[in-house]
């Protein structure tokens, strides 16, 4: 079993002195996060406020509270400080053994691998001709499947790396993901964002088989198609609405518990792994972008996976694992492009390794051959296939769109007049711009502005963010598990989530345009889980021993502490984003209220809007792109005085009246309509969004009670697979206990 994050010796000698010493460094963490998330300045800053503001102002920060944002921050980062030095390790590094490059065994193999490159490089040819076919997407496949198997039946080597009290645990988070991630997934966010719009439409293309693009062809947003296939496919089980179109993200999102148990088992231990799942399950920020219908969260799998075989590989010295990797990271390529960080850590970690343990370079070069080569063959079609288009977007369009020195970032952030001192020119079509000095400018804004974001979103205010990225309560222990693995990062078991976590804060954070970028970033979730995880377990455990020098068990004070604070953890994250997001921080608009309302019709309608004008986004969008299946009219006013006899025509219908029309406007015209009536239209916290007239029955408050999340989370798909779930934990059990059983019989024959 893999050591855990306690089994290190402190340069603390006197176990009450180091749990005051841990106290204190918790009691900075929580300061320092209060003190960013407070908009009101404090009274005894006042000395540093001059300063702080106007170095806020010459570094062009953009903090609405510098003062207490640095001050916090930096108080944090104290905290982190005395954490690190309380596990700073004395030990010797644990080595990893690269691979040798010995390939002589490979003799046999050789025709195969030869004949099997040529099938694929015959395909490329033709996929670089913007050539598409079933039969060319399989030979792809295929290839890469023989690939694979040559890998297995030279490098596969037996042993055991599941347990089945693991597959226990995964069914168990995994339910879990499922249940949360689907828990009144029709209700909330009531609405959806404008930009959200074209990915249901080509999912819904797809489900419906009205379109059958190229597996390889770009998509949305210059995003890969295949993102849109996979939304598409599981929406034709989930349902074509607005229900199945969200749950095409909660999915895949679910799924991230499977590679995560597992890397975080792999490199600690499976009370890690359990911690980083739910804390991870339960992050606000992981939910947010779990319920929406853009692809970001699609990268999380493959980039977690990714990382997980390279470890595996590393430290079995096992190339088939390493190949396996490889594989991972190129698949990312088929989802949100920020999966390309399982490629980059793939990289940096065995170099990484290397340096910091001295070792020879030349020798992560094996493992890097076989990442990198892997990763091409899987993406490479993409790459041809995209080339040959008539697409005017490059492929790299996007990291020159989104990186820090475009034009348009560079004018919003320093104004015309100062970057036109600065070098233009245009790289893919994007304007880019050149000056040294601004270039410093941004970095330290970028790293200070993403810092400050994984405590609070400090102005972000998008896509359902309403807290740091770290998460409620979990972004404590975050803190406190970064300085574990800055104090041992020479120990390959937190040198790789610390370069999975700093490889994207950097690359999609820090490097990025108007940080923080929570839609690029989503990428390190799964690392900010881990750390988290890592801080919480050290800090207990050094808690609870009363002798650091040796290596404890697990104590039942350490068990009940360990499942108090999980489950605060949960219920902070899940209050963050079902109550407080709708009731507090982003309360349903006229707009989102009018998208919910068509929802909880079930049969068609003629949906009229009166006096209605959209302000996030126009309610007709969603009969255009046939989000629902009502037909939407708009009329203003004027309209309906201009020709008062039509409205008596009015049956089957459902009118929205928007609220500066007034409540005795829509009693007035609902007493010219045979059989129908007016109700309020109440969003969460009693907030009246307009009036409802209608002659049929509807439910016109949004409930978001917990009797009706659990029925409607009871009475949609989602069911099966959580009854699925549950046969195969209650088989598990049964074959536990039998398995138990048999083996005390045994114990006790003479």
């Amino acid at each position: 079993m893999s050591p855990t994050p306690t089994q290190l010796r402190s340069p603390f000698s006197q176990p009450m002195i180091r749990k005051y010493w841990l106290v204190i460094s918790l009691i900075l963490v929580v300061v320092g996060q209060s003190l960013v998330r407070d908009p009101l300045p404090y009274p005894f800053f006042q000395k540093t406020t001059d300063i702080l503001v106007r170095w806020n102002e010459d570094n062009y920060l953009s903090l609405d509270n510098p003062v207490n944002v640095l001050i916090g921050l930096l108080t944090i980062l104290f905290g982190t400080i005395i954490h690190a030095f309380l596990f700073a390790s004395q030990g010797k590094s644990q080595d990893i053994n690269f691979p040798e490059n010995n390939w002589a065994h490979w003799k046999r193999s050789i025709p195969w691998v030869i004949a099997n490159f040529g099938i694929y490089t015959l395909i490329m040819i033709q996929l670089a001709r913007h050539q598409n076919s079933v039969t060319l997407f399989w030979g792809w496949l295929t290839t890469l499947l023989i690939f694979t198997i040559l890998f297995w039946t030279n490098e596969h080597k037996l042993e055991t790396l599941i347990h089945q009290t693991d597959i226990l645990w995964m069914l168990i988070l995994f339910a879990l993901a499922i249940i949360i991630g689907s828990y009144m997934l029709n209700d909330l966010p009531a609405g959806w964002i404008a930009d959200e719009g074209p990915f249901w439409v080509a999912a819904r293309s797809i489900a419906i088989g009205e379109s059958a693009p190229s597996f390889f062809d770009t998509g949305v947003y210059t995003f890969p198609i295949a993102s849109s296939i996979l939304q598409g496919w599981i929406m034709r089980w989930a349902g074509v609405n607005l229900w199945g179109w969200r749950f095409a993200s909660v999915l895949p999102a679910a799924c991230v518990v499977f590679p995560l148990y597992l890397l975080t088992r792999e490199l600690f231990d499976r009370r890690t792994a359990i911690v980083a799942n739910v804390m991870m399950i339960a992050n606000p920020y992981f939910l947010a972008f779990a319920r929406l219908g853009y692809n970001n969260i699609q990268a999380l799998f493959p980039v977690t996976f990714c990382i997980y075989f390279l470890i595996l590989g590393l430290r079995r010295n096992n190339r088939f694992y390493l190949w396996l990797a490889g594989l991972a990271a190129g698949l990312g390529f088929y989802t949100y492009f920020a999966a390309w960080l399982g490629l980059v850590v793939a990289i940096l970690t065995p170099v990484a390794f290397a340096l910091v343990t001295r070792q020879k370079f030349q020798k992560s070069l094996s493992p890097l051959l076989i990442v990198t080569t892997a990763a091409l063959l899987v993406f490479l079609p993409r790459i041809l296939y995209g080339l040959s288009g008539d697409s005017d977007k490059s492929l790299s369009y996007k990291i020159w769109e989104t990186g820090p020195i475009n034009l348009f970032y560079g004018k919003f952030v320093f104004g015309d007049e100062r970057i036109a001192e600065a070098d233009i020119f245009t790289i893919d079509g994007v304007e880019v711009f050149y000056d040294p000095d601004l270039y410093g400018i941004v970095l330290l804004r970028g790293f200070i502005r993403t810092t400050a974001a994984l405590f609070d979103p400090i102005g972000y205010n998008d896509h359902q963010i309403v807290f740091g990225l770290a998460g409620p309560g979990s972004s404590l222990f975050f803190a406190l598990g970064l300085g574990v693995t800055l104090a041992n990062f020479k120990k390959f078991r937190y040198l790789a989530p610390l370069i999975f976590f700093l490889s994207g804060f950097i690359f999609l954070g820090v490097l990025a345009s108007l940080p923080p970028r929570p839609t690029h970033m989503v990428a390190i979730i799964p690392a900010l889980a881990m750390i988290s995880a890592i801080g919480l377990i050290s800090f207990l455990d050094a808690l609870t021993k009363t002798d650091t020098s040796i290596p404890d068990g697990i104590n039942r004070n350490n068990k009940i502490a360990t499942a108090g604070i999980l489950t605060i953890i949960v219920l902070m994250g899940c209050f963050q984003y079902f109550f407080m997001l709708p009731y507090a921080y982003a309360p349903p608009s006229q707009d989102d209220y009018i998208s919910w309302l068509g929802r909880q019709i079930s049969t068609p309608v003629d949906l009229y809007l009166i006096n209605h004008y959209a302000t996030l986004r126009n309610p007709m969008d969603e009969s255009v792109r046939d989000m629902t299946p009502h037909t939407v009219t708009t009329f203003t006013l004027a309209d309906i005085d201009a020709a008062p006899e039509q409205v008596k025509q009015w049956n089957h219908f459902v009118a929205f009246v928007s609220l500066q029309s007034g409540a005795a406007y829509a009693d007035n015209l609902a007493a010219q309509i045979p059989g129908a009536s007016v109700q309020a239209a109440f969003v969460t916290g009693q907030r009246r969004r307009g009036y409802v007239i209608s002659d049929l029955p509807v439910n016109t408050s949004m409930d978001i009670s917990l009797q009706h999340g659990i029925t409607d989370l009871w009475n949609s798909p989602a069911r099966s697979i959580l009854l699925f779930c549950g046969l195969g934990i209650l088989l598990l059990l049964v074959i536990q206990w039998m398995t138990g059983k048999t083996s005390n019989k045994m114990s006790e024959t003479p």
